[in-house]
């Protein structure tokens, strides 16, 4: 699940201010789809905690995430293993631990073409879009909270639920995915940064 759980990561993280819109008389969504515009890079660490029932611990993992407009992502796994993959335009890099990064195109690679769609509808946020695929409900305002929960049912038979939470400055702070069998998982964010300058070479090896 964990090219899953890095497609929600780009909507996440396309969420700036969302928090100061709450309180702006116009639609807070629809004020997102004007300031999502403005993007053109991101960074963030993270922290992932995932429940599964089988296991009596939650199993616990670091790294951290880099796009760069229009065609590249990083998301990558540092503590306790590293992995993690790179997509830059029409071709992709994934590692596990020592073993030697492989290379794949995007268009053959199911997974990595979800991904790169994901991440182009997200930097254009569309609230109707989002409607379409989700019941989206602003749940409370301190800490601003924002639920998600599948329309389709073969997304549901996985996905229960996408729960949101942003800190009163606006900046994403976690998401929390519920899925139909009974697992949890949890991604914290900080030193999210917005429009940072990117090292090409991120996006080239791991």
């Amino acid at each position: 699940m964990r090219v899953f759980f890095s497609c929600l990561l780009a909507f996440l993280l396309l969420c700036p201010g969302l928090s100061s819109f709450a309180r702006a008389e116009e639609d807070p969504l629809r004020l997102l789809q004007k300031r999502t515009a403005a993007i053109n890079s991101l960074s963030a660490d993270f922290e992932q905690e995932t429940d599964i029932p089988l296991f009596s611990a939650p199993v616990t993992s670091q790294g951290r995430f880099l796009y760069q407009s229009p065609a590249h992502l990083r998301w990558e796994y540092r503590k306790p293993y590293r992995s993690g993959f790179i997509i830059s335009g029409e071709t992709g890099l994934n590692w596990e631990g020592d073993q030697k990064p492989r290379f794949f195109k995007v268009a053959e690679n199911p997974q990595a073409s979800l991904i790169f769609k994901q991440i182009s509808a997200r930097l254009r946020f569309d609230p109707a879009a989002a409607e379409k695929e989700y019941k989206v409900t602003l749940t409370t305002s301190s800490p601003l909270t924002v639920v998600l929960e599948p329309r389709q049912a073969e997304v549901a038979a996985v996905l229960r639920s996408l729960t949101f939470v942003f800190t009163e400055e606006g900046v994403a702070e976690s998401v929390t995915v519920d899925e139909a069998g009974g697992g949890r998982t949890r991604i914290s964010f900080t030193n999210v940064r917005l429009n940072p300058a990117i090292d090409p070479g991120e996006f080239q090896k791991p």
